[in-house]
């Protein structure tokens, strides 16, 4: 069974780790889907790959954000900080781990 991965923000700091999970997700089983409100950042983002899919993603569309956050085994938040507590409240309330790259 795959491992579905969601990450949240495709900014900068965000190019790194979806390189590194792409390269992991074969020997891992790892489905990884990536949410920005730049879809076409995504897109330019990402390398064509079975395992990995873009789409547009509006973290304060409250309907969608508890839709992807439910279908996920495991979150990452690459969004600036003051967002990352209500993707955190929702991934509580689903049960979901989170990763953010807040220190």
């Amino acid at each position: 069974m795959s491992k579905k991965i969601f990450i949240i923000g495709a900014g900068r700091s965000s190019s790194s780790l979806i390189k590194y999970l792409v390269d992991e997700s074969e020997n891992n089983n790892f489905h990884i889907r990536v949410g920005d409100k730049d879809i076409t950042m995504v897109k330019n983002k990402i390398e064509s790959n079975p395992r990995l899919e873009a789409i547009h993603f509006d973290v304060l569309n409250e309907m969608q954000r508890t839709s992807e956050i439910q279908k996920a085994d495991l979150v990452i938040s690459m969004l600036p900080a003051h967002l990352h507590y209500t993707v955190a409240q929702d991934c509580v309330k689903f049960s979901k781990n989170l990763v953010t790259a807040s220190y």
